[in-house]
């Protein structure tokens, strides 16, 4: 099993920086994902602020379900998630985004939210083109690249 680690976004920037330098020198391929959960207002104002809190609750057991031991999660902030994917190239990121399609729909079926969960995945390549972006920046960019 996964460590109990969970990073905050000052927290993940600090580690993901490093490990960025690192995987760029070395020419090992890694992304960087974003996890955003969708319509969080609306499931606040359709079941009340205890359903919103389950909901970011669902999703961090989701991310933390989808992704690898190796890769470095954190909630970034109050309704997404950020994910170093280490040792994984770009062409996996389909493979990756259904994953994490498929354990939201596995959880909502056993677990039986009154809600259902929607979640807008993106990611960037780290490569020797994003090498002297931040952390912060490949996030944001990361995001912007998500489908809906």
């Amino acid at each position: 099993r996964r460590p109990a680690t969970w990073y905050t976004a000052t927290g993940f920037m600090a580690v993901a920086t490093p490990l960025m330098e690192r995987v760029t020198r070395q020419n090992q391929p890694s992304v960087f994902v974003s996890v955003d959960v969708l319509d969080l207002d609306e499931i606040q104002a359709k079941h009340g602020s205890h359903e919103r809190h389950n909901a970011i609750i669902l999703a961090a057991g989701v991310v933390w379900s989808a992704f690898r031991r190796s890769d470095v999660v954190a909630r970034v902030n109050k309704e997404s998630f950020g994910i170093l994917a280490i040792d994984c190239s770009a062409k996996n990121f389909p493979i990756m985004e259904k994953r994490v399609q498929e354990v939201a729909r596995q959880k909502h079926h056993s677990e039986r939210w009154p809600f259902k969960l929607h979640l807008r995945i993106g990611y960037v390549q780290i490569d020797k083109d994003t090498k002297n972006h931040d952390a912060e920046t490949l996030l944001v960019r990361a995001r912007s690249m998500a489908s809906h």
